[in-house]
């Protein structure tokens, strides 16, 4: 949609980045329709494993070239940190109107409405011991959740490949690296907490993540992480034209089933999927699909516009409780899943 290009994305062949297997099936082939990064990419599934992946994909020297420097998550777009709802949020902003006296003084309908509101996008635990507990987060953006994270006691630090948005950690303080989780050196059962949010379906290697993160915990520490989810109705339902995909920076797409699997093998206990009622993706593949069969209207441009940043109240709001309702069955466009490395 925005075709604002860096430069030419060079691609690679590769096997299953799960199973090592070498043979795949083509499922979609599709485009950046969020930034315009050139070229067209494939989505194949491994007859092996079934896992859903790019291939090929964008080569390592590559990768940096896929993300624009509007970039949204970099900025504060997307859901980087835990905040009240958008019903709770927007109340406590805005003077109250009668439709907001009349809604506070019916028993319960302001707390349903504030659970309506909620999209479970991060998890942030109690810290074991206020000030001493170490919590990392792996692509930590411009640190919005670290910040939370160390208002709620945790002693925090993070890295990001993003020098931009390293920096502006860097400027409030906290302790983040710019460069890739592989090249830090973090020592042995150092950190209490691992967080990455929409991380694990940018890497190339997600199983030497999971199993980096597991050395690095402390036993009974947590993992807690969101990826789209690839067992989602919205990617039946939009096929090719699904922002989940996300070419060329998704390289892989999990299921909740999958993930769950992924990390009992690792050596993680307890995985617990919590389906998020994210009905970003909606209109963001509305978006997509308005792009490519109507290229001179102004609605799909404006759409993305609300995928990459935040819909206007009347789109936000009658999607609320049906997109509970499919969190609530199983199989929403995002999950986040948490588990635990045994004591």
């Amino acid at each position: 949609m925005n075709h604002e290009s860096l430069s030419i994305i060079h691609t690679i062949e590769v096997p299953c980045p799960l199973c090592g297997a070498d043979e795949s099936r083509p499922l979609h082939e599709v485009e950046d329709f969020t930034y315009g990064i050139p070229g067209r990419y494939t989505v194949v599934r491994c007859c092996g494993c079934r896992h859903l992946f790019l291939n090929p994909r964008p080569t390592d020297a590559s990768l940096l070239d896929c993300y624009p420097q509007h970039y949204a998550p970099y900025h504060g777009g997307d859901d980087a940190a835990p905040e009240p709802s958008d019903c709770e949020s927007s109340a406590a902003d805005e003077p109250k109107s009668l439709l907001r006296r009349a809604i506070g003084s019916i028993p319960g309908l302001k707390r349903f409405l504030f659970w309506l509101g909620q999209e479970n996008a991060t998890f942030l635990p109690p810290s074991p011991v206020p000030g001493r507990s170490r919590l990392l987060e792996i692509g930590s953006a411009d640190g919005k959740f670290l910040l939370a994270a160390q208002q709620a006691g945790w002693v925090v630090d993070g890295v990001e490949p993003s020098r931009e948005a390293a920096q502006r950690s860097i400027d409030q303080g906290l302790d983040v690296q710019c460069g890739m989780f592989s090249e830090m050196e973090v020592a042995d059962a150092s950190r209490d907490a691992v967080v990455y949010w929409m991380v694990l379906e940018h890497v190339t290697d997600p199983a030497a993540l999971l199993k980096e993160s597991l050395r690095v915990l402390t036993p009974g520490g947590l993992l807690a992480l969101s990826v789209p989810n690839a067992g989602a109705i919205e990617r039946h339902v939009f096929g090719r034209y699904w922002l989940g995909y996300d070419a060329p920076r998704h390289l892989q797409n999990f299921t909740a089933s999958q993930l769950k699997r992924l990390l009992r093998e690792f050596g993680f206990e307890d995985p617990k999927i919590i389906h998020q009622p994210n009905t970003r993706y909606w209109y963001g593949s509305v978006a997509a699909w308005g792009g490519k069969y109507f290229p001179s209207h102004r609605w799909p441009q404006r759409w993305m516009d609300y995928f990459t940043t935040e819909p206007p109240a009347w789109m936000r709001w009658p999607l609320l409780l049906p997109g509970k309702l499919i969190a609530m069955l199983g199989c929403s466009g995002r999950i986040t899943v948490v588990a635990r490395k045994p004591k």
